[in-house]
Protein backbone atom coordinates (compact mmCIF):
# COMPACT_ATOMS: atom_id res chain seq x y z
CA UNK A 1 0.00 0.00 0.00
CA UNK A 2 1.49 3.45 -0.95
CA UNK A 3 1.83 6.12 1.58
CA UNK A 4 -0.70 8.15 -0.80
CA UNK A 5 -3.88 4.93 -0.23
CA UNK A 6 -2.38 5.15 3.30
CA UNK A 7 -3.56 8.92 4.17
CA UNK A 8 -7.05 10.32 4.02
CA UNK A 9 -7.03 13.67 2.31
CA UNK A 10 -9.68 16.05 2.80
CA UNK A 11 -9.84 18.56 -0.07
CA UNK A 12 -11.30 21.16 2.10
CA UNK A 13 -7.99 21.26 4.23
CA UNK A 14 -6.22 22.91 0.55
CA UNK A 15 -4.57 25.70 1.39
CA UNK A 16 -3.81 28.70 -1.03
CA UNK A 17 -0.56 28.83 -2.52
CA UNK A 18 0.68 31.67 -0.68
CA UNK A 19 0.25 29.59 2.39
CA UNK A 20 1.60 26.95 1.51
CA UNK A 21 4.67 28.90 0.05
CA UNK A 22 5.05 30.70 3.84
CA UNK A 23 4.44 27.52 5.35
CA UNK A 24 7.00 25.46 3.60
CA UNK A 25 9.59 28.11 4.24
CA UNK A 26 8.94 28.10 7.86
CA UNK A 27 9.32 24.63 7.44
CA UNK A 28 5.96 23.39 8.81
CA UNK A 29 5.39 19.48 8.31
CA UNK A 30 1.75 19.97 7.66
CA UNK A 31 2.56 21.78 4.40
CA UNK A 32 4.89 19.36 3.40
CA UNK A 33 2.21 16.30 4.17
CA UNK A 34 -0.64 18.74 2.60
CA UNK A 35 1.63 19.08 -0.50
CA UNK A 36 2.61 15.22 -0.66
CA UNK A 37 -0.94 14.39 -1.30
CA UNK A 38 -2.16 17.08 -3.38
CA UNK A 39 -1.33 15.89 -7.24
CA UNK A 40 -2.34 19.18 -8.22
CA UNK A 41 0.43 20.63 -6.11
CA UNK A 42 3.33 19.73 -8.75
CA UNK A 43 3.10 22.93 -10.65
CA UNK A 44 3.35 24.97 -7.37
CA UNK A 45 5.92 23.48 -6.23
CA UNK A 46 7.59 24.18 -10.14
CA UNK A 47 7.00 27.60 -8.97
CA UNK A 48 8.39 27.53 -5.48
CA UNK A 49 11.56 26.46 -7.30
CA UNK A 50 11.36 29.21 -9.61
CA UNK A 51 10.43 31.98 -7.20
CA UNK A 52 13.42 30.79 -4.65
CA UNK A 53 15.18 30.79 -7.49
CA UNK A 54 14.92 34.17 -7.92
CA UNK A 55 15.43 34.92 -4.68
CA UNK A 56 18.42 33.97 -4.80
CA UNK A 57 19.36 35.54 -8.07
CA UNK A 58 18.25 38.97 -6.83
CA UNK A 59 19.05 38.66 -3.16
CA UNK A 60 21.64 35.99 -2.96
CA UNK A 61 26.11 36.14 -2.56
CA UNK A 62 26.00 36.31 -6.36
CA UNK A 63 23.75 38.71 -7.69
CA UNK A 64 23.17 38.15 -11.46
CA UNK A 65 22.52 40.54 -14.29
CA UNK A 66 18.96 40.07 -15.74
CA UNK A 67 19.95 38.32 -18.96
CA UNK A 68 21.50 35.33 -16.77
CA UNK A 69 17.82 34.83 -14.87
CA UNK A 70 16.83 32.39 -17.41
CA UNK A 71 20.30 30.42 -16.80
CA UNK A 72 19.34 30.78 -13.15
CA UNK A 73 16.15 29.45 -13.89
CA UNK A 74 17.02 26.24 -15.79
CA UNK A 75 19.62 25.51 -13.05
CA UNK A 76 16.80 25.48 -10.31
CA UNK A 77 14.64 23.03 -12.43
CA UNK A 78 17.45 21.12 -12.91
CA UNK A 79 18.84 21.05 -9.55
CA UNK A 80 15.53 20.29 -8.53
CA UNK A 81 14.53 17.39 -10.87
CA UNK A 82 17.76 15.23 -11.37
CA UNK A 83 18.54 15.37 -7.44
CA UNK A 84 14.91 14.27 -6.54
CA UNK A 85 14.86 11.59 -9.16
CA UNK A 86 17.73 10.25 -7.52
CA UNK A 87 16.47 10.44 -3.72
CA UNK A 88 13.42 8.52 -5.72
CA UNK A 89 15.47 5.79 -6.60
CA UNK A 90 17.27 5.77 -3.71
CA UNK A 91 14.92 5.18 -1.47
CA UNK A 92 12.34 2.70 -4.10
CA UNK A 93 15.41 0.70 -5.42
CA UNK A 94 17.97 0.81 -2.48
CA UNK A 95 15.90 1.20 0.66
CA UNK A 96 12.89 -0.27 -0.75
CA UNK A 97 10.19 2.84 0.20
CA UNK A 98 7.17 3.46 -1.54
CA UNK A 99 6.23 6.97 -3.29
CA UNK A 100 5.56 7.53 -6.93
CA UNK A 101 7.71 10.19 -8.48
CA UNK A 102 5.89 13.35 -8.67
CA UNK A 103 5.27 13.08 -4.89
CA UNK A 104 8.35 13.36 -4.08
CA UNK A 105 9.30 15.44 -6.86
CA UNK A 106 6.20 17.87 -5.29
CA UNK A 107 7.64 17.78 -1.67
CA UNK A 108 11.25 18.27 -2.62
CA UNK A 109 9.99 21.32 -4.79
CA UNK A 110 8.90 22.77 -1.93
CA UNK A 111 11.59 22.18 0.10
CA UNK A 112 13.18 25.00 -1.78
CA UNK A 113 11.24 27.59 -0.25
CA UNK A 114 13.76 28.49 2.72
CA UNK A 115 15.59 30.09 -0.01
CA UNK A 116 13.23 32.73 -0.40
CA UNK A 117 15.11 34.30 2.60
CA UNK A 118 17.75 35.37 0.25
CA UNK A 119 15.56 38.59 -0.11
CA UNK A 120 17.18 39.69 3.01
CA UNK A 121 20.42 40.57 1.26
CA UNK A 122 18.02 43.67 -0.72
CA UNK A 123 18.36 44.76 2.30
CA UNK A 124 20.70 48.11 2.76
CA UNK A 125 23.16 46.09 5.17
CA UNK A 126 26.58 46.01 3.63
CA UNK A 127 28.26 43.96 6.73
CA UNK A 128 30.32 40.60 5.33
CA UNK A 129 28.95 39.04 8.30
CA UNK A 130 25.29 39.82 7.83
CA UNK A 131 25.14 38.38 4.30
CA UNK A 132 27.44 35.06 5.76
CA UNK A 133 24.34 34.85 8.33
CA UNK A 134 21.82 34.91 5.58
CA UNK A 135 23.88 31.93 3.58
CA UNK A 136 24.39 30.25 6.77
CA UNK A 137 20.62 30.40 7.77
CA UNK A 138 19.60 29.27 4.60
CA UNK A 139 21.40 26.49 3.99
CA UNK A 140 20.45 24.94 7.32
CA UNK A 141 17.40 25.79 6.44
CA UNK A 142 17.25 24.00 3.37
CA UNK A 143 18.78 21.08 4.65
CA UNK A 144 16.07 20.45 7.28
CA UNK A 145 13.46 21.14 4.73
CA UNK A 146 14.66 18.18 2.43
CA UNK A 147 14.52 15.98 5.30
CA UNK A 148 10.85 16.94 6.35
CA UNK A 149 9.85 16.81 2.69
CA UNK A 150 11.22 13.45 2.18
CA UNK A 151 9.90 12.51 5.64
CA UNK A 152 6.37 13.44 4.59
CA UNK A 153 6.78 12.09 0.62
CA UNK A 154 7.62 8.40 1.98
CA UNK A 155 5.88 8.51 5.40
CA UNK A 156 8.95 7.45 7.40
CA UNK A 157 10.62 8.67 10.82
CA UNK A 158 12.80 11.88 10.36
CA UNK A 159 16.19 9.44 10.63
CA UNK A 160 14.95 7.21 7.83
CA UNK A 161 14.04 10.44 5.99
CA UNK A 162 18.17 11.96 6.76
CA UNK A 163 19.29 8.45 5.19
CA UNK A 164 17.49 8.45 2.24
CA UNK A 165 18.28 12.62 1.71
CA UNK A 166 22.01 11.19 2.56
CA UNK A 167 22.02 8.46 0.02
CA UNK A 168 20.04 10.69 -2.61
CA UNK A 169 22.81 13.40 -2.03
CA UNK A 170 25.83 10.82 -2.28
CA UNK A 171 24.30 9.74 -6.02
CA UNK A 172 24.33 12.96 -7.27
CA UNK A 173 27.59 13.57 -6.15
CA UNK A 174 28.75 10.46 -7.42
CA UNK A 175 26.89 11.14 -10.91
CA UNK A 176 28.31 14.74 -11.11
CA UNK A 177 32.00 13.32 -10.25
CA UNK A 178 31.10 10.97 -13.33
CA UNK A 179 30.07 13.51 -15.52
CA UNK A 180 32.59 15.88 -14.64
CA UNK A 181 35.26 13.34 -15.74
CA UNK A 182 33.45 12.39 -18.63
CA UNK A 183 33.71 16.09 -19.84
CA UNK A 184 37.15 16.99 -18.66
CA UNK A 185 38.05 13.68 -20.35
CA UNK A 186 36.02 15.13 -23.59
CA UNK A 187 37.48 18.18 -23.46
CA UNK A 188 41.57 17.16 -23.35
CA UNK A 189 40.54 15.94 -27.10
CA UNK A 190 38.91 19.64 -27.87
CA UNK A 191 40.66 20.57 -31.09
CA UNK A 192 42.54 23.72 -30.73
Amino acid sequence: MTPEQERSWDMTEVQPFVVRLFGAARIDPKVYDQVASDPAATNQAAVVVALSALAQAIGGPERIAIAEIPIALAWSYFSWLIPGTLVWLVAVRVLKHEADLPRVLRCVGFATAPQIYWLLGLLPIEAEAFRLAIGVVVFMMALVANVIAIREAFAVPTLRAAVIFAGGFLAFALLAVALGSILATLGGFAPA
